[in-house]
């Protein structure tokens, strides 16, 4: 790598903050370095700075050397003091009082320039890094004693204040790789305190605000905008809250850094049922969401239908459904600049059909809990998600959410799953779904069930295969009511890491990816997945019978030698149980939307693999609303455009575990072990059993048997004159419970 002459960059990309700490910005330690090679500054979120050579904004480490030359060749970087050698320097030669970068993170095109990647990122929450010689005995390190250095805050980096000697390090607000630091800051400004919960209300509140900083400013705003040194109100005096508010706060001080505000969500449930009723906008909200339809307010006529008829009383009794609706399970509020969301130039929501880092956009998200217990708040990057979610004809879009240091918060640290033990707690991004396709608000289907995808992927679970973990929320968008949602994980490389262990960087994901309908790696690449593709491919001497008819070539797949052994000479790729849960899953529901794509494409499905493992890709259920519409469907001979066979699914970019399972079914151990799998999971009381299914089935009707009402009352009037009701949900999650016994007569 040269040694540093590029000058910053403007433009604006990202990369995932790893770790999961919670953000303190601790006091700044003292520390005495040697003459030689040390650590001199870095840069743990690097949000619009520094380019690598592969176009990326990378955190980065920078070395300065204050001792004579030296060969760093068998030096070593490291995030873990208890493995000195994670990075380990090639022949790289650094003269006396030269500066050399190292960028922290993977290296995404080997082939392309000279910049030096750690492998490893930096957790913008606080951790570690260390500098080691070729004895591994540490020479430089942040912090002291192989402790966590503070939290850092998007595009401040973080070093020695060098004027020909080192000192205490500071925090620099103008990052200087390549050079010596300037720009010092006094201090950073601790974030604001409330003294009032979060959570939901029916009686007028005073919250007082307060910050641990001498002398710091405090600014808020209850209109979603962010607050800052020039926008917000000064605080003053405790802030009276006598209705449905989102407050936010931050603090300044002249000379030093703020770190981000923080919000607090007020919810009156009592507000919230009569909000925007005629239809029109709230007041400070725009008519028009740029492209989209628009649809504001609750329904008056859902309180009549809900108490059974227009008496005061009845209305009333009709009022108290909707409010216990509210309050059945727990909400999510987020808080963002409205131009953020309806902007007709800058807005998502008024561009939904937009996407990537240039359409996300800071927000602050809360859990609150109706039985008072502890929520979260933290800030986030906020994207549009789906594909059918984003037509501009459907006024409720689905979300994502992007957990990064940029915004305050490298992580959300919260049990989101709490009904699922096995399920993370620690998350990088979170993905906030709801129906779309036979849905209410998109579609006016009184086929809508809301549960499908969510039941297809425990049956996926119970089958002894991994997937993705949901729970049931109501949101609120800057306290407007936005109806019934599922937040779901989201299939990462972070995501395999934690559920299969080893290092996210070494994962392959592929998905299929909805603005093509062709697959793509979303980390890694598709090497192996291309190779997994030509075995599949390969045809046996007739050259028309899958090449899997032979066993040599179907253990092979598996990374094994024809009786049974490991032969390292062989990639591990397939994974024989995960293609049979996918397809049982597959056939039983019935699913026309995926992994087979309209005309012949692919679609709705992910896969990940350990490129550094012994196992081979992991298949997952995904998006799976076109199932159990009806009982003839056969996914085999037909998908929601046309035929299930293709000339192009022997291409890496079209291959898919649908054709895989076709291909496979020419090998008599592969048809046997699937049917031995139907036979354990669906008869003789097995995990996938009528009765099982029916009850899991339950649980997630009886979890939103009330409060469907609110989204009832939300958006059951969206595209029909006449509301669509619980009673209209019920019907349809009857039908669909009655279908799971005949389908299951179709494996």
């Amino acid at each position: 790598m040269p040694f540093f002459s590029s000058p910053f960059s403007n433009e604006s990309k990202w990369r995932k903050s790893q770790g999961s700490k919670k953000v303190s910005y601790d006091a700044l330690e003292s520390r005495q370095l040697l003459a030689g090679v040390v650590i001199n500054e870095f840069l743990a979120s690097n949000g619009s700075g520094l380019v690598d050579d592969n176009g990326s904004t990378t955190d980065w480490v920078e070395l300065y050397n204050d001792g004579p030359s030296v060969n760093l060749a068998g030096y070593s970087l490291s995030d873990d003091p208890g493995n000195s050698s994670k990075f380990v320097f090639p022949n790289q030669t650094l003269s006396a009082n030269q500066y050399l970068v190292v960028f922290a993170g993977d290296d995404t095109d080997p082939a392309a320039g000279t910049d030096l990647f750690t492998g490893f990122g930096l957790s913008s929450s606080g951790e570690y890094i260390g500098l080691y010689d070729t004895s591994g005995a540490m020479i430089s390190e942040f912090s002291a004693g192989g402790t966590n250095y503070p939290a850092q805050i998007s595009d401040v980096s973080y070093g020695f204040l060098n004027n020909g000697f080192f000192n205490q390090p500071r925090y620099f607000s103008t990052p200087t790789p390549g050079t010596a630091n300037t720009n010092p800051v006094a201090g950073v400004v601790e974030r604001v305190s409330a003294s009032l919960t979060p959570g939901f209300y029916d009686t007028a509140q005073s919250v007082s605000l307060s910050t641990a900083t001498s002398g710091a400013t405090i600014r808020y705003t209850t209109d979603g905008s962010t607050p800052s040194a020039t926008n917000g109100s000064v605080y003053t005096g405790p802030v009276s809250i006598s209705g449905t508010t989102t407050l936010r706060a931050v603090a300044t001080k002249s000379g030093s850094l703020s770190v981000p505000d923080r919000t607090w969500s007020y919810l009156f449930i009592d507000d919230v049922i009569n909000q925007a009723n005629n239809g029109n906008a709230p007041a400070g909200w725009p008519s028009s969401w740029g492209a989209n339809v628009v649809d504001y307010g609750i329904d008056l006529d859902v309180f009549e239908a809900e108490g059974g008829g227009s008496s005061a009383a009845q209305i009333a009794a009709g009022k108290q459904a909707v409010k216990d609706a509210l309050l059945a399970i727990p909400s999510w509020s987020i808080t963002t600049d409205l131009d953020n969301l309806f902007d007709p130039t800058t807005g998502i929501y008024a561009n939904a059909e937009n996407d990537g880092i240039a359409w996300e956009r800071a927000s602050s998200v809360e859990q609150l809990n109706p039985d008072g217990s502890e929520g979260f708040q933290v800030n986030a990057g906020l994207r549009i998600r789906g594909a059918s979610s984003r037509s501009p004809n459907n006024p409720k879009h689905s979300f994502k959410l992007f957990f990064r240091g940029e915004y305050g918060d490298s992580t959300l640290d919260y049990d989101v799953f709490k009904d699922s033990p096995d399920a993370a707690t620690s998350f990088e991004r979170i993905d906030i779904r709801t129906a779309q396709n036979y849905s209410w608000s998109k579609d006016g289907d009184t086929d809508n069930v809301f549960v499908t995808d969510i039941f297809n992927r425990e049956n996926q679970q119970a089958l002894g295969q991994p997937s993705t973990h949901s729970s049931w929320i109501h949101l609120y968008l800057n306290g407007q009511y936005w109806g019934l949602y599922q937040t779901q994980e989201r299939v990462t490389a972070e995501f395999a890491e934690e559920y299969f262990g080893g290092n996210a960087e070494d994962y392959d994901v592929i998905k299929a990816d909805a603005d093509g309908y062709i697959n793509v790696a979303a980390d890694g690449n598709l090497d192996a997945y291309e190779e997994l593709t030509d075995q599949a491919a390969a045809r046996a001497a007739d050259g028309e019978t899958p090449a899997f008819v032979d066993n040599a070539a179907y253990m092979k797949a598996q990374g094994l030698n024809p009786d049974g052994s490991n032969n390292p000479a062989f990639d591990t790729l397939l994974d024989v149980d995960s293609v049979i849960a996918f397809m049982i899953i597959t056939l039983q529901s019935g699913n026309i939307d995926g992994p087979l794509g309209p005309g012949g494409r692919v679609n709705n499905y992910f896969t990940v693999r350990d490129r550094t493992g012994d196992e081979g890709f992991k298949f997952f259920v995904h998006d799976t609303e076109h199932t159990y519409t009806d009982l003839r469907e056969d996914p085999l001979t037909r998908n929601q455009n046309g035929a299930a066979t293709s000339s192009r699914y022997d291409q890496v970019n079209y291959f898919n575990p649908q054709w895989l399972h076709q291909q496979l079914m020419a090998n008599a151990e592969y048809r046997i072990r699937f049917a031995d799998k139907v036979q354990e999971s669906f008869f003789n009381d097995g995990a996938n059993s009528v009765s099982a299914q029916e009850a899991r089935l339950d649980t997630h009707i009886a979890a939103l048997d009330q409060a469907i009402i609110a989204e009832s009352a939300r958006w059951g009037d969206a595209q029909t004159n006449n509301p669509l009701l619980r009673d209209d949900w019920v019907n349809a999650t009857t039908e669909l419970r009655d279908l799971i016994a005949p389908r299951l007569m179709l494996l």
